[in-house]
């Protein structure tokens, strides 16, 4: 018994074997991307770390939002040089290191990134000097902040 069907009707074969019933492999995208897994340390006085994270923008676009000291966040990217970039941080806070990095994923790869964000105190002293001058002066003043704090 001789096969008269040749490579072409294997290949045939093979892909619609392939795409029947349930899938348990990765889909043709997946195939070509690979994983980016960001790592965020902040540090600083605690209670004033920025309290709603951080943005993270891949190539110029919002891809995830990060916890200021939370689990890793993971990516799945296409293979290929990227640009990555922590964005969002509040006035207090700075990138201590690149605040955008240029990342080169393989198909099937994991690979790590980290930022460090350092956090100072956003407390201070205000110091107010008034002079009265005239002849019925005002027994008290009044000052309030941008934060909406209300000094007599």
């Amino acid at each position: 018994m001789s096969l008269r069907f040749g490579i072409p009707a294997l290949c045939l074969l093979a892909i619609t074997t392939l795409s029947c019933g349930e899938s348990t492999g990765p889909s043709i995208p997946q195939l070509l991307e690979g994983t980016l897994e960001v790592t965020i340390t902040t540090t600083g006085e605690a209670i004033d770390v920025d309290p709603d994270g951080y943005s993270l923008a891949l190539n110029g676009r919002v891809a995830g939002h990060v916890q200021a000291n939370g689990p890793a966040t993971r990516l799945a990217i296409s293979s290929g040089m990227h640009a990555l970039r922590l964005e969002g941080l509040a006035p207090n806070c700075r990138v201590t290191g690149d605040q955008e990095l240029s990342v080169t994923v393989a198909r099937g790869e994991v690979l790590a990134a980290s930022f460090a964000v350092l956090c100072v105190a956003n407390t201070g002293t205000l110091r107010i000097t008034t002079i009265t001058t005239g002849g019925n002066p005002v027994s008290g003043y009044t000052f309030s902040t941008s934060a909406g704090s209300i000094l007599t």
